[in-house]
């Protein structure tokens, strides 16, 4: 079924109808940034129909799913915070991405406790973990801090941020009624990561030959895809190439990040970086 040609956003969030979202099912996919979030999200979206809607032309890629973290950190009228509330009221079964809702939801709930409370009674939970290593130095990139930073921004950079990955993964993995896979593994055995998400979501998968979507290569292919119905690709590129965690911090700052990341390589089968 064709979907709008126009993008038409509601007035706010309060217009989404809480009732409606009461009666549906949805899917909550958490992860740290940097995780492979998006190329979770293309292969729930190519190996069940359910979970992709077609988008109006000219829309953004997130209007395929729902990026509820707009509603974290964005004003209630934002045009990302009322594509939300019409993902919600508009997809059939809404596939939530996170990457900065709290575990226990405390800080959806003072925004939208509403949506907090069909999260909790409503959604079937997903989180992905990576590789320590690859996240941090895909992140450092991806938030556009530079190689030539000084070895001491660099160092507390790390610091800061492997203590928050290993919390943000222990609390979420060890949330009860949440299905965790490693990227690695979704990657190299898609067939496998497939039937185990149709289990824990209890949806029919479709049939594919190779059930990974192909991936966008250039970023000028992605930005193209806002003009197609139903695109493959909902990724988000860095747009530098991302060095190996070993080339951006010295030896020194990766020891004492070690302290937090030595838990999560081991608890997932990772070398400690």
């Amino acid at each position: 079924m064709m979907g709008r040609i126009v993008e038409t956003l509601p007035a706010s969030l309060d217009d989404l109808n809480a009732a409606a979202l009461a009666s549906k099912s949805g899917v909550l996919l958490v992860s740290h940034p940097r995780s492979g979030t998006h190329a979770t999200i293309d292969l729930l979206r190519y190996n069940f129909p359910v979970l992709a809607p077609s988008k109006p032309l000219l829309a953004p890629l997130s209007s395929l799913y729902v990026s509820l973290d707009a509603v974290l950190i964005e004003s209630a009228t934002s045009a990302s915070v009322r594509r939300v509330a019409d993902g919600l009221a508009r997809h059939r079964i809404p596939l939530v991405k996170t990457h900065w809702l709290d575990p226990d939801l405390a800080n959806l709930k003072s925004r939208a406790p509403g949506i907090a409370d069909w999260i909790a009674n409503g959604t079937k939970l997903i989180y992905v973990v990576r590789d320590p290593a690859r996240v941090l130095a895909s992140t450092f990139i991806f938030e556009g801090l530079s190689t030539a930073a000084s070895v001491a921004e660099r160092d507390a950079w790390l610091s800061a941020k492997a203590f928050y990955l290993r919390r943000h993964v222990e609390q979420w993995a060890d949330r009860p009624g949440v299905l965790v896979l490693k990227f690695e593994d979704i990657v190299a055995g898609p067939r496998a990561a497939v039937e185990t998400f149709a289990q824990h979501l209890g949806l029919e998968a479709k049939s594919h030959a190779s059930p990974l979507p192909p991936p966008t290569r250039k970023l000028v292919w992605n930005r193209l895809q806002r003009l197609q119905w139903r695109p493959r690709s909902t990724e988000i590129l860095s747009l530098r190439p991302v060095p190996a965690y070993a080339e951006l911090f010295d030896r020194e700052a990766r020891e004492r990040a070690a302290a937090d990341l030595r838990p999560l390589a081991e608890r997932f089968g990772y070398a400690v970086p």
